[in-house]
Order: C-alpha cells, then structure tokens, then sequence
C-alpha cells in the first residue's frame, strides 16, 4: 500500500502557475512539476474543501488550471474533530490568529492519518514543525498524530 500524502494548496499553486520570472519561484514550480510527474504516481494523494476554495480564488484561467490538476483526487473529510485540532492550534497560538486555513490544513491532515503534509508554506505550517518541544506537546495533548511535513526542498 503507497504512502499517502495530504496535497497543500502552496502545492497546486506552483505546479499550476505560468512560469515565473522570479529566481527562487521558477525554482519551486520545476520542483514541484517535476515531483508532481514523477514521484507523485507513488503516492496516494489526498486534498480537502478547503484546497478546492483556495485553489479557485484569484485569476479565473489560472483557478481552472489548479482545479482541473487537481479535481479527481478525493476528499477528506472536515469533521468536528478536524475543527476542534485546528481550533486549538489558533488558540493555544501554535499559530498565528489568522491562520485558519492553514490550522485546517494541518488538521485534516493529523485527523485523517495522512503520512505526509506537502506544502511550501513555510511561513505557518512548515514553521510549527520547527517550533520548541513545548509546543509540539501541546499539539500531542489532541491525542493526534501530526503527520510529516515535507517540502520539495
């Protein structure tokens, strides 16, 4: 059985997006174009309603274009457990105020077992995996397991 691996919109947007003239952009969309051909068909990729709503904001040719990489993986679940998870990261400030939807992603991810949380979101989710032990004990107290995070770096 693959390993599964909860698809974050930073994710979509890059492998996606028309190719940037920004160095370091550039960059993460080969990356992630390229683990998306060819290591992406090792796994079993998984999304939420909440990377469908992120993925269809914005310009409406490039929202067609992260829907259309992206509508037939399945669904998980936004249960009342996946929103108390990510209630308490905003509460207990694992996060910052704002960070809803990233809270959500994490938890989804956490509350559906997922071995792997892909992301270039290093700003909320990448960061808390980096935070003290303190921290991270507070997630544990959920009695959740927070999966792996991984970049593409």
């Amino acid at each position: 059985m693959s390993q599964s691996v909860y698809i974050e919109t930073s994710v979509v947007s890059h492998c996606a997006a028309r190719p940037s003239t920004h160095i370091i952009t550039a960059a993460k969309q080969a990356i992630t174009r390229t683990w998306w051909e060819q290591e992406s068909p090792r796994f079993s990729l998984y999304i939420s309603t909440v990377v469908e709503r992120e993925a269809s904001r914005g310009d409406p040719g490039a929202a067609r274009k992260r829907i259309e990489l992206i509508h037939h993986l399945p669904l998980l679940a936004i249960t009342a457990e996946v929103e108390e998870l990510a209630l308490h990261l905003v509460e207990k400030h694992l996060l910052p105020t704002h960070s809803e939807e990233d809270a959500l992603h994490i938890a989804i991810a956490s509350v559906h077992g997922m071995n792997y949380l892909l992301t270039w979101n290093f700003k909320h989710i990448i960061y808390l995996f980096f935070r003290s032990a303190l921290r991270m004990d507070q997630v544990l107290q959920c009695a959740l397991l927070i999966p792996n995070y991984a970049s593409l770096v």
